[in-house]
């Protein structure tokens, strides 16, 4: 028999005050005042939507602890093409040279105009692109993280990522994805797919999408970047052990989320399995 007054004490703690989606708020919660000290595994019983909904608050509050400190400068260089923030398609510039932190900036659509600015002013007015983006598209990666940039630069390289393994399918349903700098990486040893951007213009990322751990340990891990966060969605479990082996070379944090009825348990995580009973219990309270 469940008590009801177990899972209200555990909303009240969990500062849970919503009319639904209760499951997936006190997920989040437990794993966010939790993970930095150890490795979490949470499994919903095939219940897609309270697993989809915590997939993607984490994938949103994980984006944000890199974008507000993990924000790093962009390596501005000769022949860099950059994009002038709020200006039209048309203010396009190439990065001639820099020196004595100034830098000399010529329009790609006239070679012959060049404007001279300070480095520091590059910084906060212009964006490194890699292709034509619109403006409609920076703009939404700008809006997203306005209340959180105290910055005085909108940031588009980030010294630590996060690595989600999840499906394709889980790519798509990500919330957000067009406003926070993603990529997918997918496993070409069985997929016909391509490295997939969220933001096309934009070289580098916040978050890596790939459906099996050995992608981003050859493609991320050895390559010298440096992950923050790993999370485990509903794929490629038997890697955890290798996962878990890895952290004591590479310092990641480790989540697992899984939707199974019998779901695999691994030493060195702490395992909560949510019966079907609690969740339908915790939304009605």
């Amino acid at each position: 028999m469940l008590n009801p007054d177990y899972y209200q004490i555990l909303l009240d703690k969990y500062s849970v005050k919503s009319d639904c989606h209760k499951t997936a708020l006190l997920t989040t919660g437990i794993i966010w005042q939790n993970y930095l000290r150890q490795n979490i595994h949470f499994n919903f019983p095939k219940i897609d939507c309270v697993y989809e909904k915590t997939v993607n608050r984490l994938y949103k509050k994980l984006s944000n602890v890199i974008f507000r400190s993990y924000a790093d400068f962009p390596p501005f260089g000769n022949n860099d093409k950059v994009k002038r923030i709020g200006g039209t398609s048309k203010e396009i510039f190439i990065v001639r040279k820099i020196e004595n932190n100034y830098a000399f900036l010529v329009n790609t659509k006239d070679d012959s105009f060049e404007m001279l600015i300070a480095y520091d002013n590059l910084l906060k007015k212009y964006l490194p692109i890699k292709q034509n983006a619109t403006e409609k598209t920076l703009l939404k990666y700008k809006d997203y993280f306005s209340k959180i940039n105290e910055l005085g630069f909108l940031p588009t390289y980030f010294s630590k990522k996060i690595v989600l393994i999840t499906t394709k399918t889980m790519w798509d349903k990500l919330d957000k994805k067009n406003n926070i700098p993603s990529i997918y990486l997918p496993n070409t040893k069985e997929e016909n797919q391509t490295t997939l951007k969220s933001i096309s213009a934009l070289e580098d990322c916040i978050a890596y999408v790939t459906p099996k751990y050995e992608v981003s340990y050859e493609q991320v891990l050895r390559k010298g970047k440096v992950i923050d966060t790993i999370m485990v969605c509903n794929t490629d479990e038997n890697s955890i052990p290798q996962i878990i082996q890895d952290q004591t070379t590479y310092k990641f944090k480790l989540i697992v989320l899984t939707n199974d009825y019998e779901p695999q348990r691994d030493n060195g995580l702490i395992f909560w399995d949510w019966k079907k009973e609690e969740i339908e219990l915790i939304e009605k309270l």
